[in-house]
């Protein structure tokens, strides 16, 4: 009787800590690219108006990271093979430059967003003035060849955020389910996907959660270490608790 092996999972290699622009800048390539962006983002209107809602965004302005977000676009497409997708959250004051720049960058661009629908979420400021927030927006680019992995009847995914900030200890941590929709979307079992800002973790567990080969960086050092607790965690939920990590 052969005895199994016990599956190995190499994480310093799949899961960084470190600045993914500069990462990026060295060669490395996957099927798919999806993540939500900590640049060009407005931290005063962010939905949680607590001091840690700052802590989950590393820019010094917002017309300052811009240039990074476009820095991002231009590496992401060297890093994509030739029939991925990028899919990026995004603040919606910079579609049109967001979209000009990718274009440029030589991806097709979705003209309109994929809206997430927040169903447990309202927020706003001046309520005698405007509507509640409970939506947010991403923007989805492929590569010219690419095609759908599964054809989407809608482009609004209502998804509740329960408590996954709490589950994380991230104050923007999107669902495992929201990451798990986007995956299906675009991508097939097995493929490799890259979260450049991947927070404490949780596109990088839905990804293992769907059977992809997920890779991810972070530059924080707390919120990478969390990020590792959640992956091997998950690591071990899917392959078992024999699994070896490198």
């Amino acid at each position: 009787v052969l005895e199994r092996k016990a599956p190995t999972v190499s994480l310093s290699s799949k899961f960084l800590n470190c600045n993914s622009i500069d990462w990026m800048a060295t060669g490395p390539v996957f099927d798919h690219i999806i993540c939500d962006p900590d640049f060009a983002v407005s931290v005063d209107r962010l939905s949680s108006n607590s001091d840690s809602a700052k802590d989950g965004v590393i820019q010094t302005s917002v017309d300052n990271s811009l240039s990074d977000l476009y820095l991002f676009l231009a590496r992401a497409y060297a890093c994509v093979k030739p029939q991925g997708f990028l899919v990026f959250f995004y603040d919606l004051d910079h579609h049109e430059k967001l979209m000009a720049r990718a274009l440029a960058c030589g991806w097709l661009v979705q003209r309109w967003p994929i809206i997430w629908h927040k169903p447990d979420f309202r927020s706003n400021g001046a309520p005698q003035h405007n509507f509640c927030k409970n939506i947010e927006y991403a923007m989805v680019c492929r590569k010219p060849s690419s095609t759908l992995a599964a054809v989407q009847m809608s482009s609004v995914f209502s998804i509740p955020v329960g408590d996954t900030p709490k589950s994380f200890n991230h104050p923007f941590a999107k669902p495992v389910a929201l990451w798990q929709k986007i995956y299906s979307a675009v991508a097939t079992p097995g493929q490799s996907v890259f979260d450049p800002f991947m927070g404490s973790g949780s596109a990088c567990v839905a990804a293992i959660r769907s059977g992809l080969d997920a890779h991810g960086c972070e530059l924080s050092p707390d919120h990478y270490a969390n990020a590792r607790l959640n992956i091997t965690a998950e690591y071990r939920k899917t392959l078992g608790d024999s699994v070896i990590f490198q």
